[in-house]
Protein backbone atom coordinates (compact mmCIF):
# COMPACT_ATOMS: atom_id res chain seq x y z
CA UNK A 1 0.00 0.00 0.00
CA UNK A 2 1.48 3.74 -1.05
CA UNK A 3 2.22 6.09 1.96
CA UNK A 4 -0.46 8.14 0.95
CA UNK A 5 -3.10 5.37 0.80
CA UNK A 6 -1.73 4.33 4.57
CA UNK A 7 -1.89 7.92 5.95
CA UNK A 8 -6.10 8.60 4.33
CA UNK A 9 -6.92 4.56 5.75
CA UNK A 10 -5.67 6.17 8.91
CA UNK A 11 -7.36 9.31 8.68
CA UNK A 12 -10.48 8.01 8.28
CA UNK A 13 -10.75 4.88 10.69
CA UNK A 14 -9.84 7.48 13.51
CA UNK A 15 -12.36 9.37 12.42
CA UNK A 16 -14.91 6.86 13.94
CA UNK A 17 -12.51 5.51 16.61
CA UNK A 18 -13.07 1.84 17.79
CA UNK A 19 -17.16 1.97 17.75
CA UNK A 20 -19.05 -0.77 19.14
CA UNK A 21 -21.05 -1.84 16.22
CA UNK A 22 -19.15 -3.91 13.61
CA UNK A 23 -19.45 -2.87 10.46
CA UNK A 24 -21.98 -4.64 8.47
CA UNK A 25 -21.40 -5.99 5.18
CA UNK A 26 -23.59 -8.63 2.86
CA UNK A 27 -21.34 -10.81 0.67
CA UNK A 28 -22.24 -13.18 -1.89
CA UNK A 29 -21.69 -16.72 -0.79
CA UNK A 30 -18.73 -17.86 -3.59
CA UNK A 31 -16.99 -15.23 -1.27
CA UNK A 32 -17.73 -15.53 2.10
CA UNK A 33 -14.18 -17.55 3.01
CA UNK A 34 -12.22 -14.65 1.47
CA UNK A 35 -14.33 -11.74 3.22
CA UNK A 36 -14.15 -13.63 6.48
CA UNK A 37 -10.09 -13.41 6.56
CA UNK A 38 -10.09 -9.77 4.99
CA UNK A 39 -12.75 -9.03 7.70
CA UNK A 40 -9.73 -10.70 10.35
CA UNK A 41 -6.99 -8.65 9.07
CA UNK A 42 -8.88 -5.28 8.86
CA UNK A 43 -9.86 -5.94 12.61
CA UNK A 44 -6.00 -6.76 13.28
CA UNK A 45 -5.37 -4.06 11.31
CA UNK A 46 -7.59 -0.78 12.47
CA UNK A 47 -9.82 -2.44 15.35
CA UNK A 48 -13.29 -2.00 13.76
CA UNK A 49 -15.14 -5.33 13.59
CA UNK A 50 -16.79 -6.64 10.99
CA UNK A 51 -20.00 -8.35 10.87
CA UNK A 52 -20.62 -10.62 7.66
CA UNK A 53 -24.40 -11.41 6.16
CA UNK A 54 -23.92 -13.99 3.03
CA UNK A 55 -26.42 -15.44 0.30
CA UNK A 56 -27.05 -15.16 -3.03
CA UNK A 57 -26.62 -12.16 -4.57
CA UNK A 58 -30.21 -12.02 -5.88
CA UNK A 59 -31.25 -12.46 -2.27
CA UNK A 60 -29.30 -9.83 -0.66
CA UNK A 61 -30.05 -7.65 -3.30
CA UNK A 62 -33.60 -7.73 -2.22
CA UNK A 63 -32.86 -7.72 1.16
CA UNK A 64 -30.98 -4.04 0.13
CA UNK A 65 -34.10 -2.87 -1.38
CA UNK A 66 -36.27 -3.96 1.50
CA UNK A 67 -34.12 -1.57 3.73
CA UNK A 68 -31.77 -3.83 5.31
CA UNK A 69 -28.92 -2.27 7.82
CA UNK A 70 -26.23 -3.24 5.58
CA UNK A 71 -22.99 -1.06 4.89
CA UNK A 72 -21.08 -2.27 2.24
CA UNK A 73 -22.13 -4.39 -0.51
CA UNK A 74 -19.92 -7.43 -2.11
CA UNK A 75 -21.80 -8.63 -5.05
CA UNK A 76 -20.85 -11.64 -7.49
CA UNK A 77 -21.52 -9.54 -10.42
CA UNK A 78 -22.04 -6.01 -11.43
CA UNK A 79 -25.49 -5.93 -11.99
CA UNK A 80 -26.65 -5.72 -8.90
CA UNK A 81 -24.44 -2.72 -7.89
CA UNK A 82 -25.26 -0.66 -10.95
CA UNK A 83 -28.92 -1.55 -10.33
CA UNK A 84 -28.66 0.24 -6.49
CA UNK A 85 -26.46 2.90 -8.31
CA UNK A 86 -29.09 3.76 -10.36
CA UNK A 87 -31.68 3.70 -7.61
CA UNK A 88 -29.78 5.81 -5.44
CA UNK A 89 -28.94 3.68 -2.90
CA UNK A 90 -24.87 3.69 -3.38
CA UNK A 91 -22.64 6.27 -1.72
CA UNK A 92 -21.33 8.29 -5.05
CA UNK A 93 -17.87 6.87 -6.74
CA UNK A 94 -18.20 3.87 -4.30
CA UNK A 95 -18.89 1.35 -6.81
CA UNK A 96 -15.91 -0.89 -7.59
CA UNK A 97 -14.97 -3.85 -9.09
CA UNK A 98 -13.26 -6.21 -6.59
CA UNK A 99 -12.69 -9.69 -7.96
CA UNK A 100 -13.03 -11.73 -10.67
CA UNK A 101 -14.39 -15.14 -10.31
CA UNK A 102 -14.02 -18.50 -12.12
CA UNK A 103 -15.65 -21.62 -12.39
CA UNK A 104 -14.30 -25.01 -11.58
CA UNK A 105 -15.74 -28.99 -11.47
CA UNK A 106 -15.65 -30.31 -8.64
CA UNK A 107 -16.52 -34.28 -7.44
CA UNK A 108 -16.19 -36.92 -4.84
CA UNK A 109 -16.67 -39.66 -7.39
CA UNK A 110 -13.77 -41.54 -8.66
CA UNK A 111 -13.88 -40.45 -12.25
CA UNK A 112 -12.40 -37.49 -13.75
CA UNK A 113 -14.51 -34.26 -13.32
CA UNK A 114 -15.44 -33.88 -16.89
CA UNK A 115 -15.94 -37.55 -17.19
CA UNK A 116 -18.20 -36.90 -14.45
CA UNK A 117 -20.00 -34.25 -15.81
CA UNK A 118 -20.19 -35.61 -19.52
CA UNK A 119 -21.09 -39.58 -18.66
CA UNK A 120 -23.30 -41.45 -16.71
CA UNK A 121 -26.79 -40.14 -15.09
CA UNK A 122 -25.30 -38.67 -11.29
CA UNK A 123 -26.79 -35.08 -10.69
CA UNK A 124 -25.02 -32.05 -11.97
CA UNK A 125 -25.32 -29.85 -9.43
CA UNK A 126 -25.63 -25.73 -9.72
CA UNK A 127 -26.58 -22.37 -8.36
CA UNK A 128 -29.78 -20.92 -9.32
CA UNK A 129 -28.78 -18.90 -12.21
CA UNK A 130 -31.78 -16.65 -11.44
CA UNK A 131 -30.24 -15.40 -8.32
CA UNK A 132 -26.62 -16.10 -7.87
CA UNK A 133 -23.80 -15.02 -10.73
CA UNK A 134 -22.06 -18.24 -10.46
CA UNK A 135 -25.27 -20.20 -11.36
CA UNK A 136 -25.40 -18.28 -14.43
CA UNK A 137 -22.01 -18.46 -15.14
CA UNK A 138 -22.27 -22.41 -14.74
CA UNK A 139 -25.67 -22.45 -17.01
CA UNK A 140 -23.58 -20.21 -19.44
CA UNK A 141 -21.01 -23.05 -20.24
CA UNK A 142 -23.46 -25.87 -19.54
CA UNK A 143 -25.64 -24.02 -22.67
CA UNK A 144 -22.90 -23.36 -24.69
CA UNK A 145 -19.82 -25.98 -24.71
CA UNK A 146 -21.51 -28.79 -23.14
CA UNK A 147 -24.74 -28.14 -24.68
CA UNK A 148 -25.60 -31.15 -26.86
CA UNK A 149 -23.15 -33.28 -24.14
CA UNK A 150 -25.19 -32.87 -20.93
CA UNK A 151 -28.74 -34.01 -19.84
CA UNK A 152 -30.49 -31.04 -18.67
CA UNK A 153 -32.73 -33.72 -16.17
CA UNK A 154 -29.88 -34.09 -14.51
CA UNK A 155 -29.15 -30.94 -13.38
CA UNK A 156 -30.35 -29.87 -9.84
CA UNK A 157 -30.32 -26.28 -8.20
CA UNK A 158 -29.09 -24.91 -5.00
CA UNK A 159 -29.72 -21.68 -3.44
CA UNK A 160 -26.29 -20.34 -4.19
CA UNK A 161 -22.39 -21.71 -4.52
CA UNK A 162 -21.79 -22.56 -1.23
CA UNK A 163 -24.76 -24.90 -1.43
CA UNK A 164 -23.57 -26.95 -4.37
CA UNK A 165 -20.19 -27.62 -2.63
CA UNK A 166 -22.66 -28.86 -0.04
CA UNK A 167 -24.56 -30.98 -2.28
CA UNK A 168 -21.52 -32.59 -3.83
CA UNK A 169 -19.70 -33.49 -0.67
CA UNK A 170 -22.62 -34.82 0.95
CA UNK A 171 -23.26 -36.77 -2.00
CA UNK A 172 -26.53 -35.21 -3.69
CA UNK A 173 -24.45 -34.52 -6.68
CA UNK A 174 -22.11 -36.33 -8.82
CA UNK A 175 -20.39 -32.89 -9.96
CA UNK A 176 -20.85 -29.53 -9.15
CA UNK A 177 -20.27 -26.38 -10.59
CA UNK A 178 -18.47 -24.02 -8.11
CA UNK A 179 -16.31 -20.78 -7.61
CA UNK A 180 -12.64 -21.70 -7.20
CA UNK A 181 -12.43 -20.07 -3.86
CA UNK A 182 -14.96 -22.80 -2.56
CA UNK A 183 -12.22 -25.56 -3.95
CA UNK A 184 -9.27 -23.38 -1.78
CA UNK A 185 -11.94 -23.08 1.21
CA UNK A 186 -12.28 -26.73 1.56
CA UNK A 187 -10.37 -28.42 5.10
CA UNK A 188 -13.03 -31.46 5.77
CA UNK A 189 -13.10 -32.78 2.77
CA UNK A 190 -10.85 -34.05 0.36
CA UNK A 191 -12.54 -33.92 -3.43
CA UNK A 192 -11.51 -36.86 -5.71
CA UNK A 193 -11.42 -34.34 -8.21
CA UNK A 194 -11.45 -30.38 -9.21
CA UNK A 195 -10.81 -29.10 -12.42
CA UNK A 196 -11.15 -25.30 -13.76
CA UNK A 197 -12.89 -24.65 -16.35
CA UNK A 198 -11.40 -23.01 -19.34
CA UNK A 199 -12.19 -19.35 -19.83
CA UNK A 200 -13.69 -19.57 -22.99
CA UNK A 201 -16.85 -21.53 -22.18
CA UNK A 202 -17.97 -18.69 -19.95
CA UNK A 203 -17.99 -15.19 -19.42
CA UNK A 204 -15.47 -14.48 -16.03
CA UNK A 205 -17.71 -13.36 -13.03
CA UNK A 206 -16.69 -9.65 -12.69
CA UNK A 207 -17.43 -8.95 -8.74
CA UNK A 208 -18.30 -5.18 -7.78
CA UNK A 209 -18.58 -3.97 -3.90
CA UNK A 210 -20.62 -0.58 -2.92
CA UNK A 211 -20.67 1.09 0.28
CA UNK A 212 -24.32 2.00 0.68
CA UNK A 213 -25.62 5.41 1.11
CA UNK A 214 -27.75 4.67 3.95
CA UNK A 215 -24.50 3.25 6.43
CA UNK A 216 -24.00 5.46 9.72
CA UNK A 217 -20.08 4.78 9.66
CA UNK A 218 -18.83 5.55 6.43
CA UNK A 219 -15.22 6.82 7.56
CA UNK A 220 -14.91 2.71 8.53
CA UNK A 221 -16.85 1.28 5.18
CA UNK A 222 -14.08 3.63 3.20
CA UNK A 223 -11.14 2.40 4.95
CA UNK A 224 -12.38 -0.98 4.52
CA UNK A 225 -12.91 -0.53 1.20
CA UNK A 226 -9.17 1.32 1.34
CA UNK A 227 -8.18 -1.98 2.47
CA UNK A 228 -10.06 -4.51 0.33
CA UNK A 229 -7.99 -2.67 -2.48
CA UNK A 230 -4.91 -2.37 -1.40
CA UNK A 231 -1.72 -4.73 -1.94
CA UNK A 232 -2.28 -6.40 1.11
CA UNK A 233 -6.51 -7.05 0.16
CA UNK A 234 -5.50 -8.10 -3.34
CA UNK A 235 -2.72 -10.56 -2.47
CA UNK A 236 -5.14 -12.11 -0.29
CA UNK A 237 -7.95 -11.97 -2.54
CA UNK A 238 -5.37 -13.79 -5.35
CA UNK A 239 -4.39 -16.64 -2.73
CA UNK A 240 -8.20 -17.69 -3.07
CA UNK A 241 -8.13 -18.31 -6.77
CA UNK A 242 -9.74 -14.78 -7.60
CA UNK A 243 -8.31 -12.32 -10.43
CA UNK A 244 -8.40 -8.76 -9.32
CA UNK A 245 -8.27 -5.68 -11.84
Amino acid sequence: MRLVSIFLFCLLVADEGHAAEPLTVAVASNFRVVAEALAEDFANTTGNEIRLSSGSTGKLYGQILNGAPFDVFLAADRERPELLEAAGHVAEGSRRIYAVGHLALVSMSARECEVALLGGDGRIAIANPDVAPFGAAAMSALSGAYHQLVDRDRLVFAENVAQVMHFVVTGNAEVGLVSTAQIAALEDFAPSCTQTLRQDVYEPVVQQAVILKRTQRLAVATAFFEFLHSDQGRAKIQAFGYGVR
